[in-house]
């Protein structure tokens, strides 16, 4: 199993609010909810979403890293508008949630890339240790660890990531974790 060190409550919180089930309803325009979520990118499945994130980092590949992650589309139009932060009475602005994402990603994946970067790292295991939430059209993974190894012999168990997104056969994740 899995050791990992546990994040303050209030992330937990603020994680509940952000992910408990909800359904959206016709915005202003009236233009319903989308029914799909069609993911670019991603992979097929969680084990190889989670040692592609490995190798990559290893090899410092941002461009790998960021096909791993929701594009802005698909975090703005797609899935945002499905959790509890983007509906009444929250109403959190989706432009200023995105920016927060991107701004946090990009720090994380420069300390991630400093830690493990430049050496050949080699996936041994995930496991999201959190609840799963259920939305309508795709479910969110929680609380996900990784274990791998490095070109030294290391064993490290990271939250390169902690939410995973899967949607009609695709997985992808939200932001990279430091």
């Amino acid at each position: 199993m899995i050791q990992r060190r546990r994040l303050p409550a209030l992330w937990g919180l603020a994680m509940i609010v952000a992910a408990g089930a909800c359904e959206r309803t016709p915005d202003a325009s009236g233009d319903p909810a989308p029914s799909s979520l069609e993911l670019t990118g991603g992979a097929a499945d969680f084990e190889s979403l989670a040692r592609i994130v490995v190798e990559a980092i290893g090899r410092t590949d941002t461009a790998a890293l960021e096909a791993l992650r929701l594009t802005e589309h698909e975090h703005n139009d797609l899935v945002f508008p499905r959790l509890p932060a983007g509906q009444p009475p929250q109403n959190f602005p989706v432009d200023i949630a995105w920016a927060n994402i991107r701004t946090r990603n990009s720090v994380a994946v420069l300390r991630l890339f400093e830690r493990y970067g430049g050496k050949r790292l080699a996936f041994e295991t995930v496991e999201c240790v959190g609840e799963t939430q259920r939305f309508e059209g795709f479910e969110v993974a929680t609380d996900c660890w990784t274990e791998f190894t490095d070109s030294d012999g290391n064993r490290h168990t990271a939250q390169l990531f902690r939410h995973t997104l899967s949607a009609y056969g695709r997985y992808k994740l939200f932001r990279y974790y430091d």
